[in-house]
């Protein structure tokens, strides 16, 4: 947390960042706070149901930028959220998305790279979710990043996908 903050910091020096390192730098603070809210409710009161509500706030969200006509702009977005029972809280369904004008240039697969390290690096044993069955350049980034591609038995237009995690090494 506290090299996040330096970056942030450090960030927000660097000319025509003021505003958007001030967003980042609250969002920052904003997590340490739900840190802190689920640290006291698990460990303090002993609460692991609201502890897991906290923590689903928590949820992971890995956005790629570029700076154009000198305004910063999203190009990209990853995210993961956990299921929101006990029974389900290390699988995390996932999604990516990615600007027309950036697609089929390496964002979703350093987008998705940085996401399954998070996930693991959260505790997440599974990423899964689903894509239509034609979604080709989906179906081949699932591939390339090791996902189980299966046709949903169920619903022919849907493929799901799957993929276990490690934990990190200590």
């Amino acid at each position: 947390m506290a090299l996040a903050a330096w970056l942030v910091r450090r960030g927000i020096s660097s000319p025509g960042r003021a505003r958007t390192g001030t967003a980042v730098l609250w969002l920052w603070w904003l997590q340490l706070g739900l840190n802190l809210a689920w640290s006291l409710t698990f460990f303090g009161r002993r609460r692991p149901g609201w502890g897991l509500v906290v923590i689903s706030i928590l949820e992971v969200t890995i956005i790629a930028t570029t700076v154009a006509d000198g305004a910063e702009q999203q190009v990209g977005v990853a995210r993961y959220v956990r299921g929101d029972t006990p029974e389900t809280a290390h699988v995390a369904e996932f999604a990516v998305v990615i600007a027309d004008a950036w697609q089929h240039r390496g964002v979703a697969h350093k987008l998705m790279r940085k996401l399954i390290d998070a996930a693991a690096d959260a505790g997440v044993r599974q990423l899964a979710d689903i894509t239509l069955f034609d979604n080709v350049a989906m179906l081949a980034l699932a591939r390339k990043l090791g996902f189980k591609v299966r046709r949903d038995p169920g619903n022919p237009n849907v493929t799901q996908l799957r993929l276990a995690l490690q934990a990190p090494a200590t």
